[in-house]
């Protein structure tokens, strides 16, 4: 298991289990977040069924695709790297809407 792959674990099961994420999580559901990893296996955050889970791989149509090396996004949820500043900068490419997960708190 990749870095990055054991840090989405966990911080979507302590996600699945946090109540003051519930309303945030309601929000969520049916969307997905392609990470499509430059330097890795590309994965997936999926919210369904009042639960986020991760996949290996894509899927068609995501709600956001985020581009960018296995690091940034290491750094970006582990919360040090600033979203806005990587997405300015270049560091990550975003396509689509991430505002759906924006109240979960994962980056």
């Amino acid at each position: 298991m990749s870095e990055l792959e054991s840090i989405l674990v966990n911080l979507l099961a302590s996600a699945n289990k946090d109540p003051e994420r519930q309303e945030g999580l309601s929000k969520c559901m049916g969307q997905t977040i392609q990470l499509k990893v430059t330097d890795g296996e590309d994965m997936v955050i999926v919210a369904n069924q009042g639960q986020l889970s991760l996949k290996k791989g894509e899927v068609p149509e995501p709600t956001a695709t985020v581009l960018g090396d296995e690091q940034s996004f290491v750094d970006l949820f582990n919360q040090e790297l600033d979203p806005m500043g990587a997405v300015m900068s270049g560091r990550l490419v975003l396509k689509g809407d991430v505002t759906p997960f924006m109240d979960l708190k994962l980056f």
